[in-house]
């Protein structure tokens, strides 16, 4: 930048004038030097070369005064000659550049092209770079967006699909589960057919029944896991028809002379116990291959015996006689103590008893004398059998027709009159007081505890609601619950092993079920019909899936337990005809007995598959066996078959006799003095033929028939006469005695003498048994 300064005077200007400088300055487009005045601020300048006008506004401050080197002055001249001296005094011109300012103005405007074309090309580089970066930038998030775009796409596609999946997923579900469905309703169906042939067959062909129920099972129990009661009472049905099938079905304990008040089951299931009014108990070891040979008899009592228990470990038998005595057997290695220990009582009959789970407390009862006082007795069996000593019961006034022990040996209850009360055994003495509760339902009939020690259940025999839970868990005395849904007496009642359930019978032969569980546990109960007869006992299985009640007419009702409750439809299991008075579960549930008026205490085999292949095989062999029977040629065939030329007058009453002895079994009593009379005359005789079985083992009538004999010889004077040639003995050595009776109903094949069980007394193993009705 170029400024001016002032000259002092003398200094090669004229006194008074000031020396003015003009500044330049370069055009910022074509960098032409532009010349304008320092002192006017701001100010208009139009460039020569490019006419740019550019406004110049300098700073307030006083511009940088350009440097002048003063030179000395010059020797004086004459002063028209010094023409430095009047140039200067001139008015100041424009400032030309120095010669060489061409080239350096043409260099620096090469710099600065230089400069631009930099400038301009790093501009063009910025701008390329800024539009890669921001195209870059733009295209990743063009490319992003179409990634979230594609990706949004296939998520929702697989969402989509996934969907799709989980629908055609369910539609197959519920395709297969209509398939299984569809499949399980004709397996029913086929079933229930299956029951109705055997039904139909059970009283032509038996056997052949017993084979048809036995596929109408299997058709849903293998596939399924479920039995269905047509089914299983086809099964049923068709082996009481059978006479053989005692052995796999309904097998009989007999022994006892008189009949059976009460029966047990041992904890391990090994044992059964019967006691009967004939003064004994009777053992029969369940676990044998057959138990109803394995009855034992305990003889100790003079007088009915009344109540039978086991220990909680199995390993004592308790027997209870109306002749006041209790009697403990010892089942160490197997067999009871020829000896029992007798514990001493009050001299009072003994009608039921009860023994805590704990094996502590043993409580026995007497009902005797009608409405008259009942007597409790308490026996404390910590100390041993031996020092064991009998406990009157105190405060209790009246009839004792129930007794119960808790699950927890806390309580022992006992119904007297209207009344249920409460004696505390875990008390210093649980003989002196008790705890009375008024059930207002008429005469306590039954006490029962659940098994999870909340309840205790009383039932009366009164014309109203007669089922009362007392809570035994509240505080308050008068906390129960009366259950709807019974009105009349209760003759028996059950609670099952979980708590659950609780069944009553009534007396119109029905069964009530509660479900204890239940939010209302007092709402309208499941009813179960069952029979016409009265109903005298009801008990569960210790699992809980079956429910079997017994009545007046010696049948038994059994209903399926499923986790949705009690199947309706029942099994009927008839044995004899008289009331059953005792009836239990083995702790199993394999077998159920039942025993009663009929002297005789049975054995139901609830394993339904095992049942169902002994069955089957023993019908197929009883089958096997008719059949074999029938293909023998009956007297008439045997006699056809004889061709006189074959044989002499010496050997054809030989073979006579031979076809005679070979269908012994099968014709009439008496046959061999009829058919003696018919071969010494000359007429044909009327050959009597036994019955012919047919391949179950039914039997057709016997008929006379005329068979077309052969001619008889000539009988000369020198031939001897068929009574000559007969034999006065028989040749074969005589048969074991068999019953030849009419009609046939079955033949058995009997094996080995220790693996079959003779039905009779005297009977041979390995023979054919004909049984007769």
């Amino acid at each position: 930048m170029a400024g001016r300064k002032d000259v002092e005077p003398g200094h090669g200007c004229r006194e008074g004038e000031t020396l003015s400088l003009q500044v330049v300055r370069p055009c910022p487009l074509c960098n032409e030097l532009m010349e304008f005045d320092p002192q006017s601020n701001p100010q208009v300048v139009v460039c020569d070369s490019c006419g740019l006008a550019c406004t110049i506004d300098l700073p307030p401050a006083r511009p940088e005064v350009l440097e002048l080197e003063v030179l000395p002055e010059a020797p004086a001249v004459a002063a028209d000659g010094d023409d430095v001296v009047e140039w200067l005094r001139r008015a100041p011109g424009p400032i030309f550049p120095s010669p060489d300012f061409a080239a350096k103005q043409a260099a620096a405007r090469r710099r600065q092209l230089a400069l631009a074309g930099g400038v301009a090309g790093s501009a063009a580089v910025a701008i390329a770079l800024l539009s890669g970066y921001f195209g870059y930038h733009r295209a990743s998030d063009e490319l992003a967006i179409q990634q979230q775009t594609a990706e949004s796409r296939e998520v929702e596609s697989a969402q989509r699909l996934n969907a799709i999946q989980q629908r055609l997923e369910r539609e197959r579900q519920a395709a297969d589960a209509q398939r299984l469905l569809a499949e399980r309703d004709v397996r029913a169906v086929t079933s229930k057919y299956l029951a109705a042939q055997s039904q139909e067959l059970a009283t032509v062909e038996p056997w052949r029944s017993v084979i048809v129920s036995t596929d109408a099972i299997r058709s849903t129990l293998d596939p399924d896991g479920v039995v269905l009661p047509e089914a299983h009472q086809s099964l049923r049905d068709a082996l009481l028809r059978c006479s053989a099938s005692h052995d796999v079905d309904a097998i009989e304990l007999r022994g006892h002379a008189g009949p059976i008040t009460t029966l047990a089951v041992s904890p391990d299931g090994r044992w059964l116990a019967t006691g009967s009014v004939d003064r004994t108990a009777r053992l029969w070891d369940l676990q044998a291959d057959h138990p109803q040979r394995t009855g034992i008899a305990l003889n100790v009592h003079q007088k009915p015996v009344t109540s039978v228990l086991f220990s909680a470990d199995g390993s004592t038998l308790l027997t209870g006689s109306r002749d006041a005595t209790v009697c403990m057997w010892q089942l160490a290695g197997g067999t009871p103590a020829e000896i029992p220990i007798i514990l001493p009582g009050k001299g009072q009959p003994i009608s039921k008893m009860a023994l805590s789970p704990d094996g502590r407390w043993l409580a026995a009862v007497s009902t005797e004398g009608g409405f008259e006082t009942g007597l409790g007795q308490l026996w404390d069996l910590a100390a041993g059998p031996g020092s064991a000593v009998s406990r009157q019961l105190t405060g209790h006034a009246g009839q004792i027709q129930a007794m119960a022990m808790s699950p927890q040996s806390h309580w022992l209850a006992l119904g007297v009159d209207d009344a249920v009360r409460l004696w505390d055994l875990t008390s210093r003495d649980p003989a002196a007081a008790s705890v009375e509760r008024q059930c207002r339902h008429g005469h306590v009939t039954a006490t029962l505890f659940t098994g999870d020690g909340k309840w205790l259940v009383t039932c009366g025999d009164a014309r109203e609601p007669a089922v009362r839970l007392w809570n035994l868990t509240s505080n308050d005395p008068s906390d129960s619950l009366l259950l709807n849904g019974l009105d009349g007496p209760v003759r028996a009642a059950v609670v099952s092993a979980d708590s659950q359930y609780l069944v009553a019978a009534g007396n119109d032969s029905r069964l009530r079920v509660w479900n204890l569980r239940s939010s209302e546990a007092d709402a309208a109960p499941c009813i179960l019909v069952a029979g016409d007869a009265q109903l005298t006992g009801v008990t569960m299985s210790a699992a809980g899936n079956w429910l079997a009640a017994s009545d007046a007419a010696g049948k038994v009702y059994l209903w399926r337990v499923a986790a949705a409750g009690v199947e309706p439809q029942d099994v009927v299991l008839t044995g004899g005809t008289k009331a059953i008075k005792a009836l239990a579960f083995t702790p199993d549930g394999r077998w159920l007995a039942a025993a009663g008026d009929d002297w005789t205490a049975r054995l139901w085999n609830l394993d339904i598959r095992e049942l169902v292949a002994q069955a089957d095989k023993l019908a197929r062999v009883q089958i096997d066996v008719a059949a074999l029977a029938a293909r023998q040629p009956t007297l008439q065939e045997s006699l056809l078959s004889l061709d006189p030329s074959d044989f002499t007058n010496a050997t054809l009453p030989g073979a006579l006799w031979s076809a005679i002895q070979a269908q012994a079994p099968r014709v009439q009593s008496g046959w061999k003095p009829w058919l003696i009379e018919r071969l010494t005359l000359p007429e044909e005789p009327k050959i009597a033929t036994g019955p012919r079985t047919n391949e179950v083992g039914a039997v057709t009538p016997p008929v006379l028939e005329e068979p077309e004999m052969p001619a008889a010889p000539e009988v000369t004077a020198e031939k001897p006469s068929l009574m000559v040639a007969m034999p006065e003995a028989d040749p074969t050595p005589a048969r074991p005695a068999v019953n030849h009776e009419w009609p046939v109903r079955s033949i058995v094949k009997r094996g080995n003498p220790a693996e079959a069980e003779p039905r009779t007394a005297a009977k041979p193993a390995s023979t054919l048994e004909i049984h007769t009705r």
